[in-house]
This record gives structure tokens, C-alpha cells and sequence, in this order.
């Protein structure tokens, strides 16, 4: 049996909108961030796989607050330094 699975979300701020959606497909997932200026038009559009975890996590039907954290632009890049 294969499991599908699709879900969007939409959420609106002054500077626009974004589009979260969630798309699982025979074993294979993807996660996509779509941003709307409040002209409607598309700013950018952040696609990024699913790992084994979050796959896990969806079929199990958990919430996940953090699954869209890393699809913002502009986030800020953390490195650790080598000492």
C-alpha cells in the first residue's frame, strides 16, 4: 500500500504572504516555501527534500512547529568555530 499525503498552509503578514505546502508520495517527500509580495506577486519559491525523520513523523500524524524553520529567506547561517 502506498501512502500519499499533501497539506498547504497560508500565512499572511504586512510584507506578504507564505505558502508552506507538504507534498509525500510512495516514500518520498518534499517540503515547499513559496513567498507573495501583497501584490500577489512571487518573490521566491525554497523546495527541500524530507528526511527519514520527518517522514516518520508525518505518517504518524505528530506536529512538527520546526518543519518549515529552515525554508525562510534570509535565515541566518550558524557555524561553529574551530578551536
Amino acid at each position: 500500500m502506498t501512502f500519499k499525503f499533501h497539506s498547504n498552509e497560508i500565512h499572511s503578514t504586512p510584507k506578504g504572504t507564505f505558502q508552506n505546502s507538504v507534498n509525500i508520495n510512495n516514500g518520498k517527500g518534499t517540503k515547499v516555501t513559496t513567498m507573495y509580495n501583497s501584490a500577489g506577486k512571487k518573490l521566491y519559491t525554497k523546495t527541500k527534500k524530507l528526511n527519514t525523520t520527518e517522514l516518520s513523523n508525518i505518517k504518524s500524524r505528530k506536529f512538527m512547529p520546526t518543519l518549515f524553520s529552515s525554508m525562510r529567506k534570509g535565515q541566518r547561517k550558524t557555524r561553529r568555530a574551530n578551536h
